[in-house]
C-alpha cells in the first residue's frame, strides 16, 4: 500500500491507496472498475492488513483483484487473517517450519517451550544469529571474544552462516545477512490437514539474487 512506483517486478502501476487502518477497502477495489486489466493487492505488513484481505474476496462485482500479493508474510498472521481469507496470498519468508527435517525440528523444540505454536522467521532469525555469534567466538577464543565486540563482528563476517534452518549464507560487509529467500502460496482450508500447515512452497530464489547488490546501499561498512 502506499506509492506505488513501476519496477521490473510491476513494470505498471495502476494506481496507490495509504489507508491501512480504516474500515473500507471495498471502495479501493472497485474505484479503477474501468480498467480491464486484473489488478493485484500488495502490500507489505500482513499482520497491518488483515482488514483488506478479508475484504478482497468479496468484491466479485469488481473483476479486478486476482492475487493478493504479500511483500513479508507471517503464519501467525495467516493464522489470525484465517485460511479462507487469506487463501491464494502469495508471500515471501527465509523461514518456515514444515520445510525440511531441520525447520520441523527446530519447531518441535519450540513448541515444547511455547505450546500450541509454531516459531516463526522473526524467532528463526534471532537463533541463527545468536548461534552464528557464538561460532564466532569460539573460532576466537573467549579472552578475545571478551576482549573486543569488533573483532567478534569481523569474524561473524568472515565466517559463512550455515545452519539448519536458513541453509548456506553470509554476513557480508555491510552487515546484511543473505541466504535464500521462498516465495510461498497460503493453502485453502482444504489443503491444510493440520494447525499451521498454511504454504505451498512455490519456488527458491537464491541469496545471491534476493537481496539488493553491496554496491547498490550506499553503506560506508560496504567501502571499507
Amino acid at each position: 500500500m502506499g506509492k506505488v512506483l513501476p519496477n521490473e517486478l510491476y513494470p505498471i502501476a495502476l494506481g496507490s491507496a495509504a489507508r491501512l487502518r480504516g474500515p473500507r477497502w471495498r471502495s479501493f477495489f472497485l474505484r479503477d472498475k474501468s480498467q480491464e486489466r486484473a489488478n493485484e493487492l500488495t502490500t507489505s505488513i500482513l499482520p497491518v492488513c488483515g482488514k483488506p484481505f478479508r475484504q478482497a474476496p468479496a468484491t466479485p462485482e469488481a473483476g479486478l483483484v486476482r492475487r493478493v500479493v504479500e511483500n513479508e508474510g507471517a503464519a501467525a498472521a495467516s493464522h489470525g487473517i484465517g485460511l479462507a481469507s487469506a487463501q491464494g496470498v502469495l508471500l515471501t519468508e527465509p523461514f518456515y517450519w514444515n520445510m525440511h527435517a531441520g525447520t520441523r525440528d527446530f519447531a518441535k523444540r519450540f513448541g515444547n517451550l511455547m505450546p500450541g505454536n509454531v516459531p516463526g522467521s522473526i524467532h528463526a532469525g534471532q537463533y541463527s544469529a545468536v548461534m552464528h555469534y557464538l561460532k564466532a567466538c569460539v573460532a576466537l577464543g573467549p579472552e578475545k571474544a571478551k576482549a573486543s565486540g569488533r573483532a567478534v563482528m569481523q569474524q561473524m563476517k568472515a565466517m559463512p552462516t550455515d545452519d539448519k534452518l536458513f541453509g548456506k549464507g553470509a554476513v557480508r560487509k555491510d552487515g546484511r545477512v543473505i541466504h535464500d529467500m521462498h516465495l510461498f502460496e497460503v493453502k485453502s482450508p482444504e489443503q491444510s490437514k493440520e494447525k499451521w500447515d498454511y504454504y505451498t512452497h512455490k519456488r527458491t530464489v537464491p541469496a545471491a539474487e534476493a537481496f539488493r547488490p553491496i554496491d547498490k546501499g550506499g553503506c560506508a561498512f560496504a567501502r571499507g
